[in-house]
This record gives C-alpha cells, structure tokens and sequence, in this order.
C-alpha cells in the first residue's frame, strides 16, 4: 500500500470526478478492505448489524481484496463503496484529495490531539484503534531498548541461547530515531549520517552476533518487541508490557475512510454509523484485536495487554504522514536489514 500512496490522488481524482458513473452494489451498504487488524471484527459486526437492522436500512456487505494495488486499481473503474476501512495513511491521503465525504453524523469523543492531527477526524474519517511495538519481557529485566539489548546480548554469550524476538526492525529503527528528534528514511545511505541509527544498528548487530537476539520467532524467547496486534491473545502470563519509549510514541491508525457516492447509500449511511458509533461498540472492537481504542468509552479490559492499551490512550501517539520516505522504503529495509544481519549468524 505504502508504494501506492504518491500515485492515489490521481487514480481516485480521475474515479470521483465522474459521480455519475454507475453505482457500485446500490442495495446495499458496501465496506471494501485490504486485511487489517480489525478486518475478522468487522466482519462480525457487519453480520450483528443485519441481523438487528431496520426495514427500512440497507444490509451491509463487505469486499475483501487482496491488496490494496488491487483495490485501487477497481476504483478506477468502479463507483466508490460507502466506506472503506484502511490505515490512517489512505484516509489522510484521501482527505488531502478532497475524496471523503462528511458523514453527517455526531463523532465520538476523539482525544484533542488526534482532531488536531487531521480535520477529516469524526467528519470522514473515523479512527478504531492504533496498533503500535510493544516490549514483552520478564518481570526484573531491563524495559529500556538499549538497556536491552545490551542484557541479551550479555545472555547470549553466557548461554549461548537467544532470549529476544524482534517481529519488525524499520518501526524500531523509526521510533528510536523519533525520540532523539531525527527522521528515519528507511534507507541506510541516508540514515548512515544519523548517529542514532548507526549506534542501535551496531547494537542489534553485536546481539545477532552473540547469539541473544534471534530473527526466527520462536516461543522459547523470554522477551519480544513485537505489536501489540501479535500480542493479542497470547499467554503473557509473568510478563510486563511497556512501550518502547517515554516520549511520543510511533502507530499506525486503523479505522472507517467515508467515500459513499451513490444517493442511496447516502441516505442509509448515517444509520449504520450511528450504530457502529454507540459507546463501546469500537472500543472494544480495537481491544480485541489488539489495539489501543481511538474512544474511552465504556471499556472493561480483560487481561494485561488491554489494560496496557487503556493505560496508553492518555500516552500521546505519533502518526507519520503517508508522503514519509519511511513508508515507501520500510519494506525494502526489511529485508535488507535482515540479509544483514542473517550474515552475523
């Protein structure tokens, strides 16, 4: 999706421009989507809504598409759905482009910080949750990165024996980066002038190199930095959860893109959203996928890693901007940074 970005103001100026193409699915309220977090929950609340819903509502139907190159791609030969569900990246792009429609139905209660970062907040943009890393570790061991990895790569030359899983380098790289206030482009002949990046980059490799930090998930390791929607329902039993820092902290924003066109699923629309809007309802739908909810509204966390997302509602978050080099490029990082460090192995 994030190769995508530059290219999707002309595709969809070019699809919405011509409203008076044919409609897209006109008896019913469609939600297209690319797999996200929130895409097995959504699915249950678009059936719990047409089980309940009124006569005279429209039923809610989902598409699925592969990736969001191919969902794209339909936009430009398609009339636009009712909403799509998408990161905060698509939906500012969208709201840059003048492509979201004002729902017309009152917003929750969005947290000040986040109506400031984007003014389609509660109008055509409706946030669930945001997923964001979080370090997993046993009770007594260090809870600051560096600090960390400096006490596996220590295990690692006792032991011989990894005790650290990292699921994603790039955000790692982005947030540490983040905190010294340097951006991180992804792209190593850039960030090499950046001393922040070069000193956590020797760091992990000296970990690799020692054998304390692994790069194949296993269960056997005691500490993990990994998001919290892979977090979601595992055994943390004995663990502490912390963010990775104090200061402002890196995610991504998951949640509703309105891009309804067709006069019938105007009119039905607000009724739907109203229902998905009412307190608690999105809320815990982010709790059970793992992601820190948008809304504090009537929320009852089950176990430690919910309580955690709770404690960080207050905590403020950092939503980069969907023209940041970090990411076009995070993915070819990836795999570079991983080649790399498969050498030291």
């Amino acid at each position: 999706m994030r190769k995508a970005i530059p290219v999707l103001i002309l595709l969809l100026a070019l699809l919405l421009s011509a409203c008076g193409g044919r409609a897209a699915e006109p008896y019913s309220l469609t939600i297209w989507y690319v797999d996200t977090p929130l895409s097995p929950v959504v699915e249950r609340l678009a059936e719990d809504y047409n089980r309940t819903r009124g006569r005279d509502t429209l039923p809610v139907t989902l598409r699925a598409w592969e990736s969001s190159e191919q969902l794209l791609s339909t936009l430009q030969h398609s009339a636009a759905p009712a909403l799509i569900l998408c990161p905060h990246t698509l939906a500012f792009t969208l709201s840059e482009a003048g492509l979201l429609k004002n729902a017309g139905v009152a917003a929750p209660a969005y947290p000040d910080w986040l109506c400031e970062r984007a003014a389609c907040i509660g109008q055509g943009y409706f946030p669930v949750g945001f997923s964001l890393p979080l370090l997993c570790v046993p009770e007594g061991t260090p809870d600051r990165v560096s600090e960390l990895l400096t006490y596996c790569a220590d295990r690692g030359r006792e032991t011989g024996s990894p005790c650290l899983f990292i699921d994603r380098f790039a955000p790692l790289f982005y947030q540490v980066l983040l905190d010294n206030g340097t951006e991180f482009h992804a792209h190593a002949a850039r960030d090499a002038f950046s001393k922040d990046y070069v000193n956590l980059y020797n760091q992990l490799a000296e970990a690799v190199f020692d054998g304390g930090l692994t790069l194949d998930e296993s269960a056997g390791n005691a500490c993990r930095i990994e998001s919290s929607t892979a977090l979601s329902g595992e055994d943390l039993a004995g663990c502490t959860l912390r963010p990775l820092s104090a200061g402002p902290l890196l995610a991504e924003g998951f949640g509703f893109a309105v891009t309804v066109r067709e006069t019938r699923m105007q009119r039905a629309l607000p009724d739907f959203l109203r229902w998905l809007l009412k307190p608690g309802r999105l809320g815990q739908a982010a709790l059970d996928t793992g992601l820190i909810p948008a809304v504090a509204d009537k929320l009852s966390p089950r176990d430690a890693l919910e309580a955690e997302l709770v404690r960080l509602m207050d905590h403020p978050l950092h939503l980069p901007d969907p023209d940041r080099e970090y990411y076009v490029n995070q993915s070819a990082f990836e795999g570079e940074f991983r080649a790399a460090m498969e050498l030291l192995r």
